[in-house]
């Protein structure tokens, strides 16, 4: 049996979220991707009615696999809607090497 991996864009040209995935996919797609994902084909239905809720390491797989779901799509809950995510970006960690203690650091802007 071969599996193939779904398009990487969908049809409105928007992130993918569990529900989406399920009413425009067959059963054949559904069980290759919960196959490569690591997961059950019923536990990621479950996910996508929000009876469950899946792992920030199965979340971090669905995205690896298919590009067109994001994490925070699959759990705002941990990453945000993106712009709380981009403000604790390690962006603000001083750069490799050290700090020059003698300088003070400018106010974040968010």
């Amino acid at each position: 049996m071969v599996y193939t991996q779904v398009a990487p864009t969908n049809h409105h040209g928007i992130d993918m979220d569990l529900r989406t995935y399920f009413r425009i996919t067959k059963r054949p797609d559904r069980e290759a991707f919960a196959e490569a994902v690591g997961a059950k084909v019923n536990y990621l239905y479950n996910c996508s009615l929000g009876k469950r809720k899946p792992s920030a390491d199965l979340c971090k797989r669905i995205v690896a696999y298919d590009s067109r779901f994001t994490l925070a799509e699959l759990r705002p809950d941990i990453w945000g809607d993106g712009l709380d995510s981009m403000a604790a970006s390690d962006d603000a960690q001083p750069p490799v090497g050290g700090v020059n203690k003698s300088r003070k650091l400018e106010p974040l802007v968010v």
